[in-house]
């Protein structure tokens, strides 16, 4: 990620995904161990990125995209596994 616009790109997915922590955590919609799991993702990234430490080797960029792929299907899974009884979603 030598590149502006891949690092704008991997800084606006972290963001995205401290937001969506962030509203976990306070709605409790879903499992707060995500919100919390997504918070410290986001601090772990934002180390990474500020230690100047090499996303574009193979080690920095499993790690980076390996974290974030984890957290997309442990949000994923417990979507799919919440009961949602909103009338949008129900079709009687």
């Amino acid at each position: 990620m030598n590149n502006i616009p891949e690092k704008r790109a991997g800084i606006a997915f972290l963001l995205a995904i401290l937001c969506w922590s962030v509203s976990i955590v306070l709605t409790k919609k879903l499992a707060i161990w995500i919100g919390w799991l997504g918070i410290i993702l986001f601090l772990a990234a934002a180390a990474f990125f500020i230690s100047g430490m090499a996303v574009n080797n193979l080690q920095g960029f499993r790690l980076f995209v390996t974290s974030i792929v984890v957290w997309l299907l442990v949000i994923g899974v417990a979507l799919c596994r919440q009961n949602n009884h909103s009338p949008i979603a129900r079709r009687d």
